[in-house]
């Protein structure tokens, strides 16, 4: 029986250019997927040196260098009387620069739902009740290993009323 000419013994398999293009794709998708996936935690902005964490980052390792910056952006509600605060903080390593507050931009009137008519009790941005991002930024300024934790809750009523956490392990290098 012969062999078809595409598979002549002693001759490489003759790929078609159809079969090209999805193994180069392939390829590119591999090496797209590993190298996101071997990153630090965290968004950098290697221009600046800036490593942003969210809530999705709580309780992860975070390895650092000195001289760069931390942003820890989390959520939170207007008018609750709830706020993120620092817990835990080892100056050692971390210096706190800002923390800032923000709601989030206001809806067009046509997109804006009624207050009591609020789609299942979701928050309304731009009044009373309406989401924020909260961010604290801190500079890198020692070597080593420590926590940042941070809490979310009132404190005119103290401890017992904490109502979330947010903790990064540290490893700084310099």
């Amino acid at each position: 029986m012969p062999l078809p000419p595409h598979r002549l013994p002693g001759r490489p398999l003759a790929w078609g250019r159809h079969a090209r293009t999805v193994l180069a794709l392939s390829a590119a998708l591999l090496a797209l997927v590993l190298g996101a996936a071997g990153g630090p935690v965290g968004a950098t902005e290697p221009a600046r040196g800036t490593v942003v964490v969210t809530a999705a980052d709580d309780g992860r390792l975070l390895n650092l260098r000195q001289g760069d910056k931390l942003r820890v952006v989390l959520a939170d509600i207007a008018g609750t009387g709830y706020s993120w605060e620092i817990e835990h903080n080892d100056p050692k390593l971390l210096a706190p620069e800002e923390q800032r507050s923000e709601q989030e931009p206001q809806p067009t009137p046509q997109t804006t739902p009624q207050r009591a008519g609020a789609p299942n009790g979701q928050p309304v941005p731009g009044v009373v009740g309406g989401p924020m991002r909260v961010s604290f930024q801190f500079r890198v300024v020692g070597k080593g290993k420590g926590e940042l934790r941070l809490r979310h809750w009132r404190t005119w009523e103290g401890p017992g009323s904490i109502d979330r956490r947010f903790k990064l392990a540290l490893q700084v290098v310099g």
